[in-house]
This record gives structure tokens, sequence and C-alpha cells, in this order.
């Protein structure tokens, strides 16, 4: 008797037990330009860029962005996931149309591409189905299950890149082409008056 109850209710607990998957938050970012690319995890694949503006400082203005991870899903329905300008893929299937997902966890892959530069850039992630409108798919819906080596190689460049900034490295020494940013140091000018002696001491 038991038993044939757990067989009853297996169909019902299926979906909690999908969507219970092991997932990190973000999704996996991969931005290319003509000299090289940047690979790091992102909450969410927006943006908005201005003319002159790009999503890493070593990315040039026109660029391709691949964002690579998992769409959950608490209830199943019919859903329609879209981005303006950018291709989605669920599953490794275009969803141009309405597609049915089931509760649980699914591969999601989005590309955009930035061909012409010199104009603002919007990327927004959209979704909508029978039970809610259409709004901007929230960071909670998106997750990540695998990580590229290149991006354990990137976390050691941003790190290098914040050292640089907040040791105020770029007073005496320069890089070119990685547009790192520089802190200078505060104005002595007549800072006798402003300061104590033991205060410069220490």
């Amino acid at each position: 008797m038991k038993y044939t109850r757990l067989l009853f209710a297996l169909p019902f607990l299926l979906p909690d037990l999908i969507a219970a998957q092991d997932s990190q938050p973000g999704l996996v970012a991969t931005f290319s330009d003509a000299a090289g690319s940047v690979t790091q995890v992102v909450s969410t694949p927006h943006f908005r860029l201005r003319n002159s503006e790009s999503v890493h400082p070593q990315i040039a203005t026109q660029f391709t962005a691949t964002w690579q991870g998992v769409l959950k899903i608490d209830r199943a329905g019919k859903y329609r996931v879209r981005a303006e300008g950018a291709t989605v893929e669920i599953a490794g299937q275009s969803v141009s149309e309405p597609v049915m997902l089931a509760t649980g966890e699914h591969p999601i892959v989005i590309r955009s591409e930035r061909k012409q530069a010199g104009v603002d850039a919007l990327m927004e992630l959209r979704w909508s189905s029978d039970f809610f409108l259409e709004e901007t798919v929230p960071s909670s819906a998106l997750g990540h299950t695998e990580e590229p080596e290149s991006l354990a190689k990137q976390k050691g460049i941003e790190r290098g890149r914040f050292l640089f900034a907040e040791f105020g490295c770029a007073n005496c020494h320069s890089a070119t082409n990685w547009y790192l940013q520089s802190r200078r140091g505060p104005d002595l000018a007549k800072v006798g008056s402003r300061v104590q002696a033991g205060w410069l001491y220490q």
C-alpha cells in the first residue's frame, strides 16, 4: 500500500526534484573582438552601451558576445524567450516561437554581435508565459553548471587589474591597449597647513 502511494505521488514530486539541480548563479559570458576574448560570469546578459563604450575594457566597441548556462523554470508551461538583435537557444533549439518548458533547469545559449561602431547598443533578455506578462528575465532565473578553464585565467587578470589601480601602478608603469585605471595620490600643496607632522610620520 505504501509503495502504491509513493508511485502515485512520484509524478507530482518529479518537478521539484528536477528543479533542485546544483547550478551556480549567473551565466558564463565570452566577449570577443579581433584581438582576443574575455570570459567571465555575469548575473544577467543585459547591457546598455553608448556609442564609444564596450562591455569590457579589454574588448573593442565592435564585438561578439555569447552567454551560456541554464534557464530555471519553477512552473511548467509555454514560454516565449527573446532578446532583440540576438539569437536564443534552449536545449540546442532556436526559440523564436513560444516553447513548452518543464519545471527544472534548461541549457540556454544567447549570441549577440555588435557589428557597427559609433552607435548605441542594448541587450536585454526577456520572457513571458501564459501566467505572466513579458518582463526582463531576472538573475534568479539564470545559472551555470560548468566553468571553462579560461574563466579561472580571467579571474586572475581581473585581480591584477584591481591591484594595478589600487596601488597606483599607472603612475610609473603603462600597459598598451589594456585600458588600465590609475589612482593618483592626494594633492600635497600646502599639506603642512592641513595635517600634523605625527600623522605624516605614521
